[in-house]
């Protein structure tokens, strides 16, 4: 029976459990509520009602979960839950949820409800408990996009990514390195072993027996060592694999296809062979021809000097200076590639020897003062600093550079000077001496001064350049400095003149101390001197009698040896220097007393090419014959297209050129 109210023991009992409940439920971490069957809240602990919004737990009396800042699908889950606990009697663990606060903010809670049951075991309502972990949801969240970026940029990169555990067994990779280790099984999970990997790859990839033992073998040793750097031969592919051990023993295995870079690898090898063999037997057969022509220069010119000392009639003497002059020009230019040759088959080195280099440069000028008086221009030396008195170097090869730079200087300068600035930069094992070659020329723009030292390239590569050369003095220049510890660089500026700057190692005593000049050198051109008389006569068949001709040829004596040639078979001359001139004349009053044209195809102010095209447009039909120096495979072609009759190259036989003529008149 039911203890009398006047016992005050079981009072204070009820009344200490009831503060020890309250106290526990506003100490604990966690948002207690309690509600009836109708999900009528009873009461809650003050998290809870912070939560709600509510300034007191005694206010949450009498409402439900409508009454809440929550939102309507919110408080209709929550209702469910309600009705499924109370119904079922079986509690509900770990419900995560979303719930808005008090602040409209969404929050996710973890929540656990229990049947709310009398002293005789009836549900008359439920219990629930939650705590806020929006936090940790959000590092969930987080974590999760993190594993998928990570996961897409693993199966992103281009090379196969593994990683095995310490227990050699594999934890994941990604398809790069199933795709090349593919074999049409699917072998690869999670879970397997290293050593059963390798050896079903090596029975799917054609391995048997001992070999496939043997490699099986190798490859784990060599996983086990954990190389940084090593290749793996696979029946269809080269791999570099590096493997790097992590913290708790596992290994990160990145494999890379390197096929393709080995196929190019073995290309550029066998490329750089035929390359350097080409650049040989290049250099070889340059040198060999420039040899095998040399040799019968000397004679050609050896006895021109013979028949010069001998003849006394001008007109023969100016034929055999003629003669002598272009023999010279042609061995130039043989000496030029003999020199490029032996340069780039690194047959040149320099030979050391003490020299002054005032005397250096006072010989280059003297050799060079000709020239420059003939077209009226001055040529001196200039120091910009003391020298050394002697100094140590190949005085062969530095004079041959600074004669290229001057005579270069004097050809592209028509008014004006050309100098020669020397100084001097010292330095702690010797120094370098800096020659200048400065001109009032007719310069380069920045886009020629980058080509202008490449083998066989000119500043002005056009057909109707004004100045002739074969584009090698400069490239041989700037390798010859090189070969003396030096370099070659230009300054120029079209239409203003250009510096060559020739820098060079030399070796110094200091007991000789420099030597300071005291007033600079210099020369004044004088007038060029007047044209020599024409040459002598040359025998040709009389068969161009009563015809004339226009003889379009810009070489002096080119034109003089044709127009005599011509003559000679009886035909009637007349001589003029371009294209554009050759157009005057042919659509000039006397134009059509013309019985054909011999057109060079290389000339100033208006070429062969164009000046033919000008001549087709305006419905001349004369006969052109194309006479050039270009007798490579096309050029036939190109000349019949601009609108000549013919084509003859260059050195044309005098026979084949009066037949020619004949031909076409009759």
């Amino acid at each position: 029976m039911p203890r009398p109210e006047s016992d005050p023991e079981p009072r204070d009992a009820k009344t200490t459990e009831r503060s020890l409940l309250s106290l526990v439920l506003e100490l604990i971490p966690y948002a207690v509520f309690w509600k009836d069957r109708d999900s009528v809240y009873l009461g809650c602990n003050a998290g809870f009602a912070t939560l709600a919004g509510l300034t007191n737990p005694a206010n949450i009396i009498g409402r439900d979960d409508f009454d809440m800042p929550w939102s309507r699908a919110e408080s209709e889950a929550y209702r469910a839950d309600d009705r499924l606990v109370i119904e079922s009697g079986r509690a509900k663990i770990h419900i995560v949820e979303t719930q808005l606060n008090a602040e409209g903010q969404k929050t996710w809670i973890d929540t656990s409800k229990v049947p709310l049951r009398d002293a005789d075991g009836h549900v008359i309502g439920v219990l629930g408990i939650f705590a806020d972990i929006t936090s940790q949801k959000a590092n969930e969240l987080q974590l999760v996009e993190t594993r998928g970026y990570l996961q897409a940029a693993i199966e992103a990169i281009s090379s196969g990514l593994a990683l095995y555990g310490a227990d050699e067994r594999l934890v994941f990779c990604n398809r790069e390195y199933k795709q090349i280790y593919a074999t049409g099984h699917e072998y690869l999970q999670p879970g397997q072993r290293y050593e059963d990997i390798l050896a079903e790859y090596a029975r799917h990839s054609g391995h048997e027996g001992a070999a496939a033992d043997a490699w099986v073998s190798q490859c784990l040793e060599q996983h086990r060592r954990c190389e940084l750097d090593w290749v793996q031969e696979l029946p269809n592919a080269t791999i570099r694999v590096s493997d790097h051990r992590t913290a708790d023993g596992g290994i990160v295995s990145l494999r890379t296809d390197i096929t393709a870079l080995k196929q190019i690898e073995r290309d550029l090898r066998v490329a750089k062979e035929q390359a350097e063999a080409a650049s040989l037997a290049k250099s070889n057969f340059l040198a060999n021809m420039s040899h095998e022509i040399r040799t019968p220069m000397t004679a050609i010119l050896g006895f021109t000097d013979l028949l010069l000392a001998e003849i006394g009639d001008a007109s023969q003497r100016h034929a055999l200076e003629t003669i002598r002059r272009n023999g010279e020009s042609l061995l130039g230019l043989i000496n030029d590639i003999l020199d490029l040759s032996k340069v780039e088959a690194g047959m040149v080195e320099a030979e050391l020897d003490w020299l002054r280099l005032d005397t250096l440069l006072d010989d280059v000028v003297e050799l060079m003062r000709p020239r420059a008086i003939s077209k009226g221009i001055a040529l001196e030396v200039r120091y910009a600093t003391p020298i050394p008195r002697r100094v140590r170097t190949d005085a062969l090869r530095a004079r041959q550079v600074i004669v290229n730079l001057v005579s270069n200087a004097i050809k592209f300068t028509e008014v004006g000077s050309v100098a020669l600035v020397s100084s001097w930069i010292a330095e702690p094992d010797g120094g370098r001496i800096e020659v200048a070659v400065e001109d009032t020329g007719i310069g380069m723009t920045q886009a020629q001064c980058a080509r202008i030292f490449e083998p066989f390239v000119q500043a002005d590569a056009s057909t109707t350049r004004k100045y002739g050369g074969t584009g090698l003095g400069l490239a041989i220049s700037r390798r010859l400095a090189e070969l003396l510890g030096g370099d070659l660089e230009v300054e120029s500026e079209a239409g203003r003149g250009s510096s060559f700057r020739f820098r060079f190692g030399v070796g110094v005593d200091a007991a000789d101390g420099l030597w300071d000049p005291a007033q600079p050198r210099a020369a004044v051109a004088s007038p060029r001197p007047s044209e020599g008389p024409s040459v002598g006569s040359a025998t040709a068949p009389r068969e161009l009698e009563r015809c004339r001709i226009l003889l379009a040829e810009d070489g002096p004596d080119n034109q003089l040896l044709l127009s005599h040639v011509l003559r000679k078979a009886g035909a009637e001359v007349v001589v003029v220097s371009n294209g554009r001139e050759a157009l005057e004349r042919l659509t000039g009053g006397d134009g059509g007393e013309f019985d054909l044209v011999l057109m060079d195809m290389q000339m100033p102010e208006l070429d062969g090419y164009d000046a033919s095209r000008a001549l087709r447009a305006l419905g001349n039909e004369l006969p052109i014959i194309a006479l050039t120096a270009h007798a490579m495979e096309g050029d036939r072609d190109g000349c019949l297209a601009a609108g000549c009759s013919d084509y003859l190259s260059k050195p044309v036989k005098f026979g084949v050129l009066v037949e020619t003529c004949r031909r076409w008149i009759d």
